[in-house]
């Protein structure tokens, strides 16, 4: 590696990051990036290193300013990436003749994130349903479906063989039926910190609706007791249909962030001259339609006169039926609040009175 950088690098960048095992030890990940004099761009995974505690801003610059040493690299490192954590961004403000570059993948994870937070109670939804089928048990279950599903669909599509496919299939030779080999799907584990895990296991819940249906259905027709307690537990996390419905377009509303994701982190070209054009293509997407209403029409200038005062015009009797149509609704309510009142004086009060004036009467005999 060293020789390499010697040979074909002139200025670098650095990508960095910190996180912590299941163990609870602190690691720090770091990869170079360089083009060299014929365009030609390497990119190579420097270390992953543990990072003893206390994960200080001056501690973190020590460790990268160790490695970049190491490799020669200190007078060639001129840009860092980095997320939006405190003790990173301070490592590299303080660390003379470097700058830093936000990471644009991790700011749309952010954005992605705080858009999840709206929609938290159904998105607790999906991740109930996919955490049921974490145990062996369960995925056992989910595993057995999918092989009874497309048991199933051959069957169909044999039976719905010409003859001549017939001929074919009485014989030994082997059918080459649409969608004959068969994958196994299992669910996918949701990381708080990676949004793309949340989406991916949504995708995969709308992979397995059929056969997550069909392992619900075989649990209710089991008499066993351990089975039944599954069901009921897989009944109250079961999507409802307008849940389904939801599900699937949440995964085409994320659809463009995963795609700009996903080419951001690109190995093979140069991703900071694309980050402008990306965001701004998502901004595109994202952007609602222009209405017809009165306030998207300000500022919208119009060269043919008459058009406008035709528009003008039409927007004055609609306003003009709105208002009728609003004064009618009201004068409607006025009267029959005035009929109920007149009712109740009529009727009601009257034998109210003769009612009280009966209990009198009664009291004092």
């Amino acid at each position: 590696m060293k020789q390499l950088i010697n040979e074909t690098c002139t200025y670098a960048a650095i990508t960095t990051d910190l996180w912590t095992a299941r163990n609870n030890q602190g690691y720090i990940g770091i990869t170079g990036h360089w083009l060299t004099p014929n365009m030609e761009l390497y990119d190579i995974l420097i270390c992953i290193d543990l990072i003893k505690y206390p994960h200080t801003a001056e501690n973190i610059r020590s460790a990268l300013v160790k490695k970049i040493q190491e490799l020669h690299l200190n007078d060639k490192v001129k840009h860092a990436v980095t997320d939006n954590g405190a003790n990173v961004v301070k490592a590299i403000r303080e660390w003379d003749g470097v700058d830093r570059i936000a990471c644009t993948s991790h700011m749309l994870q952010l954005c992605v994130m705080k858009g999840l937070h709206k929609i938290k109670s159904y998105a607790s939804r999906f991740q109930k349903l996919n955490q049921f089928f974490n145990s062996p048990k369960q995925a056992e279950r989910l595993e057995r479906a999918q092989i009874e599903i497309a048991n199933l669909n051959k069957e169909i599509t044999r039976q719905t063989l010409t003859s001549s496919d017939r001929e074919l299939q009485d014989s030994n030779e082997p059918i080459n039926i649409p969608g004959g080999s068969l994958q196994i799907l299992c669910t996918i584990a949701d990381c708080k910190t990676r949004w793309g895990s949340t989406l991916a296991s949504w995708k995969r819940l709308l992979e397995l609706k059929e056969a997550i249906k069909r392992t619900l259905v075989t649990l209710r027709l089991d008499s066993n007791s351990s089975a039944i307690k599954d069901w009921k537990k897989l009944r109250k996390r079961y999507l409802k249909d307008w849940e389904w419905k939801l599900l699937e377009e949440l995964c085409k509303l994320f659809q463009p962030i995963e795609r700009a994701t996903t080419f951001l982190g690109g190995e093979k070209y140069c991703t900071i001259s694309l980050i402008y054009s990306t965001l701004e293509s998502i901004r595109f997407y994202y952007t609602p339609l222009i209405e017809d209403d009165d306030e998207n029409e300000e500022g919208i200038e119009d060269d043919d006169d008459e058009l406008e005062d035709n528009d003008e015009e039409s927007d004055d009797e609609d306003e003009g039926e709105k208002f009728k149509r609003k004064f009618m609704v009201l004068y409607l309510i006025i009267g029959m609040i005035l009929l109920w009142l007149c009712f109740w004086q009529l009727f009601l009060i009257p034998d109210a009175k003769e009612h009280m004036v009966g209990l009198m009467n009664c009291e004092k005999e």
